[in-house]
């Protein structure tokens, strides 16, 4: 057995006085010298210490209604339901289900939240006009479709994410990641910057490391696949505190790497 820190003190005091007796026993009133009476005064302190490995005091317990605990359960199953069905980029579907929750407001997706790309070419049909024009041919391009397709690369449309305290980008980041090596293969004379970024979850020193070597892996992944070293740059950001630290759909928009055209 262990002491617990189950400790309590007690105090009680009490009073005791007789009554007295004016008449014998017959009836008759008796003399003053017959008379008793006194009082007693009584006090007592205590301390009370639980022994034992039970948390639960031995002489007392505060207990929790069931109803109370079920209420409880109930308002985090609802609180839970209403962050998986939070729908961060408006495609209509829920960001628990969503593969790509990222995807550019007005533009297809399917069941799974993905933009629509028929020929899987990484780029999606209803940019691909752009890119088409943009990179596909040596025609000249107009201005405007040059600067829109770098807008969505500068404005974080085009990117890679993460799983929670994961390096490696996850399966469905490859598009992003292929759309910058289609850009930067047909723009020779483009760099860009890479930056990587955290949540808030755990130490700050470590989430800044982690962003670090999240845009160090993409950094590479471009490297093995062409791009020359000196055409980027890695920026590690470290925790990104935008969004609410204790919603994990949002969070999760946040664990990524984005790029950033340099020229």
């Amino acid at each position: 057995l262990r002491l617990t820190k189950n400790i309590a003190l007690t105090a009680d005091f009490s009073m005791i006085s007789n009554i007295r007796q004016h008449f014998n026993w017959d009836g008759s009133y008796s003399d003053g010298n017959n008379n008793l009476s006194g009082s007693m005064y009584t006090t007592t302190l205590g301390i009370s210490v639980s022994f034992g490995s039970e948390k639960m005091h031995g002489d007392y317990a505060i207990l929790t209604d069931k109803t109370v605990k079920e209420l409880e359960a109930l308002e985090q199953r609802v609180a839970k339901m209403e962050t998986d069905l939070m729908d961060s980029d408006m495609d209509g579907v829920p960001d628990y289900l969503d593969a790509e929750p990222n995807s550019i407001a007005g533009v297809a997706v399917n069941s799974k939240g993905k933009m629509i790309d028929l020929n899987n070419n990484g780029v999606p049909d209803e940019l691909e006009r752009y890119l088409d024009r943009t990179y596909a041919t040596k025609e000249s391009v107009a201005p405007n479709d040059k600067q829109m397709i770098k807008d969505l690369i500068n404005d974080g449309y085009v990117a890679a994410y993460f799983d929670f305290n994961r390096s490696q980008p996850t399966n469905a980041s490859t598009e992003g990641i292929d759309f910058i090596l289609t850009y930067l293969r047909n723009n020779p004379d483009a760099s860009i910057e890479i930056y990587g970024n955290a949540d808030e979850i755990g130490k700050s020193a470590y989430n800044d490391e982690l962003a670090l070597k999240r845009a160090q892996n993409v950094y590479e992944i471009l490297t093995k696949a062409g791009v020359s070293e000196s055409r980027m740059k890695i920026v590690g950001r470290g925790e990104d505190k935008s969004v609410d630290s204790s919603s994990e759909g949002a969070r999760r928009l946040v664990r990524k790497v984005t790029f950033k055209v340099s020229k």
